[in-house]
């Protein structure tokens, strides 16, 4: 965008060149071979982050130019001797939780990451623009800092509310399975609510430890609504 800076630019042009940066938060890439996407440098993972600026500051610099189908190894999995000595337990649930990218799945492309379908749309990138994107998930995560609790399961609470975590429900919509269904209830759809609470086995212990009365509430929330709640009664 610098380079196309001059003189005689149009209104909209000038706008557009102002919003850029802003623009670009919105943005991250969606994994196809590999072969356009920076390991360390571009947004690829499900953070949002660059995995450059998630390294100690004393770290010595990772060199941008290694592309992310250069961390997969002859098999088509993630090569974790490349890297995994420079990231922390938490990227290491991230990456393994992220498809490798295959040389025959055609190129990378920029997607919206604001929109489940990754298409820009101006509702969000205004709400991006005005701070209203993330209110709520600042909320939650504030929560979830507060808990008193190893890091690597702060980390499992923030991904299970943004419904990141790899349930058969999600490896099925990422074509890596066939079957959502839970293991022990085959006739409903493994989503991250079931696990956590719906099971018939993870239902048992929860009515152990919850109070008769508060069961009805306890069990029928949404899953954003339900973490919540019991991370602030915990707390």
């Amino acid at each position: 965008m610098q380079q196309l800076k001059g003189k005689r630019q149009s209104h909209l042009w000038r706008a557009m060149q102002e919003v850029w940066p802003l623009l670009m938060q919105g943005t991250t890439w969606s994994l196809r071979s590999g072969q356009d996407t920076s390991f360390w440098g571009d947004i690829w993972l499900d953070s949002g982050v660059a995995l450059k600026d998630l390294l100690p500051h004393e770290a010595d610099q990772p060199d941008e130019s290694i592309l992310v189908a250069g961390m997969v190894d002859e098999d088509g999995r993630w090569d974790w001797n490349k890297f995994e000595h420079m990231l922390s337990h938490e990227m290491w649930i991230q990456i393994a939780g992220t498809v490798p990218p295959c040389r025959e799945s055609g190129e990378d492309r920029t997607i919206w990451a604001l929109e489940e379908d990754g298409c820009f749309r101006l509702r969000s990138a205004y709400a991006l623009a005005a701070g209203f994107a993330d209110e709520e998930e600042q909320r939650c995560w504030k929560v979830i800092w507060k808990w008193d609790g190893p890091s690597r399961v702060r980390h499992f609470l923030w991904l299970a509310y943004q419904s990141k975590l790899m349930t058969n429900e999600e490896r099925k919509r990422r074509k890596l399975t066939t079957n959502s269904g839970c293991v022990r209830c085959p006739l409903i759809d493994e989503d991250i609510l079931h696990v956590l609470r719906d099971c018939e086995m993870a239902t048992v212990a929860w009515k152990e430890l919850i109070p008769r009365e508060k069961h009805q509430n306890f069990f029928s929330m949404p899953l954003q609504g339900w973490m919540e709640e019991n991370l602030r009664d915990v707390n």
